[in-house]
């Protein structure tokens, strides 16, 4: 590429981050940071969400406090991506009281969190059995007009069928009921 006088541009440094990452090769990855740098070439906040994912996946936490400082130190600010991604790493390892505390702080920062964070922490409370905060989890999910998707739902809803929890199931479904019924009026 270079041999043929094209340099390579953010995008081109992105995708091959992305690609390293997804495959498990931080290492690689954060090289290929530090060649964007003698580059000349700016990371976004694609490239940080790149690593950031690789890094919680490969549980290098410390890394990912230290690619957070970097993030913070060159102005880049998390996105609902980032905050997805810590949050669906955390609820992995059963973090949930981490996962949600990072919630509350997205939040706070003015991120309004997807389907797919909620999705995430709804899996993680439901793997850990918490299924009262769960339950308010989805409440809360759709009050702020965040709508649980097919996922969402059959995650909270089978996971409150296999503790035979009736009346939480029952108390989720009209959750659910009240949501489709949210959705046929918009």
């Amino acid at each position: 590429m270079i041999e043929c006088g094209i340099l390579p541009n953010v995008v081109t440094f992105n995708t091959l981050v992305d690609t390293l990452c997804k495959e498990g090769r931080t290492s690689e990855a954060l090289n290929l940071l530090k060649a964007m740098s003698d580059a000349d070439v700016k990371p976004d906040i694609v490239t940080y969400n790149s690593l950031i994912y690789g890094l919680c996946h490969s549980g290098q936490w410390k890394e990912v406090a230290r690619m957070l400082d970097k993030l913070k130190d060159r102005g880049v600010l998390p996105d609902v991506v980032t905050f997805s991604t810590l949050v669906d790493a955390l609820c992995r390892e059963r973090r949930t009281k981490e996962a949600l505390s990072l919630l509350e702080l997205m939040i706070q920062r003015g991120v309004k969190p997807n389907v797919i964070t909620y999705t995430s922490l709804l899996n993680g409370l439901c793997k850990s059995r918490q299924w009262e905060e769960a339950t308010r989890l989805l409440k809360e999910m759709v009050s702020l007009k965040v709508f649980p998707d097919a996922m969402a739902l059959n995650l909270l809803l089978d996971g409150l069928a296999k503790i035979e929890i009736k009346g939480k199931a029952q108390e989720t479904f009209e959750v659910v009921i009240q949501h489709l019924k949210t959705l046929a009026t918009t």
